[in-house]
């Protein structure tokens, strides 16, 4: 598949986004386990791949169903990095399989280690090194310092940082998703419940992440040193055939090779997936696309809201209207699984909606 940026109005319409972690639970896309075999098989493969080359034989399949402490399972860096790549990829397979192809991508966070798979960037063997020294860095950090806060805010960056960055000085900006929504980091739990309160009273959003990692924050200084010993990843020529263009999540460029994957870089600096969603929206928009479809690849949805918000703010003369449903909008959001729907019916009902609103099978 060429996916050269000059040629996005010529393919099918699709961007993948591919969310982070602290999104599992036992049962977990157990519906379509079962009931789909290229999911399946897929799912086996890098389980066993992973449990033969790194987990001296342990399933973290298996490990994931028979699981009945969820705050355990987000504390376990293997675990949730394994699951989550696994599931990632095996839906991407799914999807590929309908002949349905992305003409880019990019991942949030953990959700980098599937994109640059899926990408073609890396082979399974040296994204799976990858996965799992991002998952040791990780476990190091927490074992250093287990008492970090994530937490998600209806707020804007820009926002937070002039009403409350002064009062509350240990709170991060980590993740901006939109211009009112964004993720935020902290060790410090008396002002996290501080500004909780705050938030509370004043009616504005806000909730803890199920998870004891400040991700993308200045906590994870600590582990600059041990990062550091891992190389950036050389991306193939990003012209190729074999590549699908993929952002970089901490700084809003094409990975190619004048922008390698730094893993340091990418579990510390801040995600911009605000910047990468407009900058997507205005290539499309420049190269004569009339239609535009987002699919979140994740077990239930985490940022389909964020497309939603990023469309309003992007001031795109063409994508101006968004839709979850079988409407007839110029830009579609949709999440690939929901954890409150049955997993046949709802893939099923979303393959339909991206082939009847692009030239696939046509």
């Amino acid at each position: 598949m060429n996916s050269n940026i000059d040629d996005f109005s010529k393919l099918n319409p699709i961007v993948f986004h591919f969310c982070g972690q602290a999104v599992h639970w036992g049962e977990m896309a157990l519906e379509l386990y079962k009931g789909n075999k290229i999911f399946r098989e897929s799912m086996d493969k890098i389980d066993n791949y992973l449990k033969i080359n790194y987990f001296n034989g342990e399933s973290m399949l298996n490990k994931l169903r028979k699981s009945t402490n969820e705050d355990k399972n987000n504390e376990d860096q293997y675990l949730t990095h394994s699951i989550l790549f696994m599931f990632q990829v095996s839906m991407f397979e799914l999807l590929k399989s309908e002949m349905i192809l992305p003409s880019c991508i990019f991942g949030i966070s953990c959700g980098e280690m599937a994109s640059l798979y899926c990408s073609g960037i890396l082979s399974l063997k040296s994204v799976c090194d990858l996965l799992i020294e991002r998952a040791k860095l990780m476990d190091t950090f927490y074992n250093l310092n287990p008492n970090g806060i994530p937490f998600f805010i209806k707020m804007g960056a820009d926002q937070f940082n002039e009403k409350y960055s002064n009062k509350y000085s240990d709170l991060e900006v980590s993740a901006k998703f939109s211009n009112s929504s964004t993720l935020m980091a902290t060790c410090n739990l008396e002002q996290f419940e501080q500004l909780e309160k705050e938030f509370k009273e004043n009616n504005i959003f806000i909730k803890r992440i199920p998870s004891k990692i400040p991700f993308h924050s200045s906590a994870l200084d600590c582990i600059k040193d041990y990062a550091n010993k891992t190389k950036d990843v050389e991306i193939k020529n990003s012209n190729s055939n074999s590549i699908i263009q993929t952002y970089c999540s901490y700084n809003g460029k094409l990975y190619d090779q004048s922008n390698p994957f730094n893993i340091f870089e990418s579990i510390r600096s801040c995600v911009d997936a605000e910047s990468i969603t407009h900058d997507i929206i205005k290539k499309f928009e420049l190269n004569g696309a009339k239609k535009l479809i987002f699919v979140e690849i994740s077990p239930h949805p985490v940022l389909t809201n964020m497309v939603y918000e990023n469309v309003k703010s992007s001031k795109s003369n063409v994508f101006t209207t968004v839709s979850i449903d079988d409407t007839d909008p110029n830009v579609i959001s949709l999440s690939s699984l929901n954890k409150n729907n049955d997993d046949i019916v709802h893939i099923n009902n979303i393959i339909n909606i991206i082939k009847k609103h692009t030239k696939i099978n046509k």
